[in-house]
């Protein structure tokens, strides 16, 4: 689930710099729950040195922001998922088809 968070991280702030809260916020929209700040901390860092997104200070709180980097990132990661849900899909075209006996 964490190169899934990663996309969902990139994509969350590909429009608009958020603070960790906000990510987390906005997570649940997708998952149904908020995911855990010691789960989001160290996705965050783990982008930052790889320099897919950048850290400012608004007052004494962090924002983050997708660099030109992770915007790359974002498209490479998007390519893969969709390879997988289409293998996802063929499989499950191959269930459908199945008859149990």
């Amino acid at each position: 689930m964490k190169g899934e968070f990663k996309l969902v991280v990139l994509l969350l702030i590909k429009n608009k710099p958020k603070r960790a809260c906000e990510i987390l916020t906005d997570a649940v929209e997708i998952y149904n729950k908020k995911p855990s700040n010691g789960y989001l901390y160290p996705i965050l860092e783990d982008l930052e040195v790889k320099e897919y997104i950048e850290v400012s200070l608004e007052g004494k709180r962090r924002v983050y922001n997708i660099t030109y980097k992770g915007k790359d990132e974002l498209k490479r990661l998007k390519l893969n998922l969709f390879e997988k849900i289409e293998k996802l899909m063929k499989f499950r075209d191959m269930l459908m088809d199945y008859e149990v006996q």
